[in-house]
């Protein structure tokens, strides 16, 4: 599952990937969870953020295909907010 999404003048596109898996016989096997992949562009160039890789708090992979995207968008508007600020931060005279 893929999503791409608007942040102040930041694309973010975070895509979900299935961990692991639970063979159900001759089935499809049933992953164990789902971890997400974000990449941050400035406009149509990738910003100086490298891809990132991310699961729950504590490092197991999230539960839900859903619960990943909306954690990945909340994670991405952070460094984004956080890279405008450490940009525009100036020493105080």
């Amino acid at each position: 599952m893929r999503r791409t999404y608007g942040y102040r003048d930041f694309t973010i596109e975070l895509e979900v990937e299935s961990v692991g898996g639970i063979a159900r016989g001759n089935g499809l096997s049933v992953p164990e969870g789902y971890i997400g992949v974000f990449h941050i562009f400035l406009g149509a160039r990738p910003a100086t953020i490298q891809p990132l890789r991310f699961g729950r708090d504590n490092g197991c992979p999230v539960p839900t295909e859903v619960e990943t995207l909306m954690r990945g968008h909340v994670v991405a508007q952070r460094i984004v907010g956080g890279t405008i600020t450490a940009s525009t931060a100036r020493p105080a005279r």
